[in-house]
């Protein structure tokens, strides 16, 4: 084998160099959006809280092919209404904000009987590129702590703008009970009847028929079947209190009153876990939160 030193000041021939990634898009902030590898993979990264700390972090997606919400914050909109920190309208008649029961955080939605709540949105097949289907995740709690039926929850999904849609535009997929944790159950749906006959974003409602029976969900995420994806849970303080892993099974993070991180708390299916404690005691105060 024969090696030539590369001269870094005379000709600069592209040719010379391989091509690991590119970067496709950038934030207002200058961090990193999308990029995509050798092999046209795409990665990609979702930024809220005037585009500061990461929302989500996906491998194998487009930039508008995953959607994580977490409920968490609600902003005025000028002519729409309300929306979510990820830019998802929200409308009280669909959905109420609650304080409790909450997955992470410290909001969540009560779901009202018969009305569909738009629970995330996402690009059209046809302009991501993605054409296997989608995964489609929430954590959901009753009043009565049962499971639900495939008839009791319905995830619907439709063309943005189609207020009446004709048959074809209208597709639903059945959630089905994942795993329990505690008090909240992981449904799960995958869709793959991608076939509309436009191009346009994809909408994903959650309708209630369970009269009687209160219906809390939160931490909603689409993303392909394909990739892998980590979404991020914050307080009002943008203090990180939740990671949710690729599985949608949380790391809680608790703080004391000063704002010192003192707990570290594993979601399984066995229950909470606590991983590390680091609050102590102190003359005049009690350990714990």
């Amino acid at each position: 084998f024969k090696f030539d030193r590369f001269d870094w000041n005379g000709s600069n021939d592209p040719d010379k160099w391989v091509l690991t990634s590119t970067t496709t898009a950038y934030s207002p902030n200058g961090d990193l959006l999308e990029d995509k590898n050798i092999l046209d993979i795409h990665s990609t990264a979702q930024y809220g809280y005037n585009q500061t700390l990461p929302v989500l972090v996906a491998q194998n997606a487009p930039q508008n092919s995953v959607s994580f919400e977490g409920f968490e914050n609600v902003y005025a909109h000028p002519v729409q209404g309300s929306y979510f920190e990820n830019g998802l309208l929200f409308s009280n008649g669909t959905g109420t904000l609650v304080n409790e029961p909450v997955h992470t955080g410290f909001k969540a939605i009560r779901l009202h009987q018969g009305g569909p709540f738009l629970a995330g949105k996402i690009n059209h097949p046809n302009q991501t590129g993605v054409m296997e289907g989608y995964l489609f995740r929430v954590w959901i709690q009753t009043s009565d702590k049962m499971p639900l039926s495939t008839d009791q929850l319905q995830l619907n999904y439709r063309l943005e703008g189609q207020t009446n849609p004709p048959p074809q535009d209208l597709k639903s997929a059945d959630l089905q009970l994942l795993a329990m944790a505690g008090e909240w159950s992981l449904y799960e749906a995958m869709i793959t009847d991608l076939n509309f006959t436009a191009s346009a974003p994809i909408e994903f409602y959650l309708e209630k028929d369970h009269p009687g029976v209160e219906v809390y969900i939160d931490d909603a995420r689409i993303q392909p079947l394909s990739s892998e994806m980590v979404c991020y849970v914050y307080d009002k303080v943008q203090r990180l209190t939740a990671v949710l892993d690729d599985q949608h099974f949380a790391m809680i993070y608790e703080y004391n009153a000063e704002g010192v991180l003192v707990r570290k708390l594993k979601e399984t299916v066995k229950g909470i876990k606590t991983i590390s404690e680091t609050q102590y005691n102190t003359k005049g105060s009690t350990r714990g939160l």
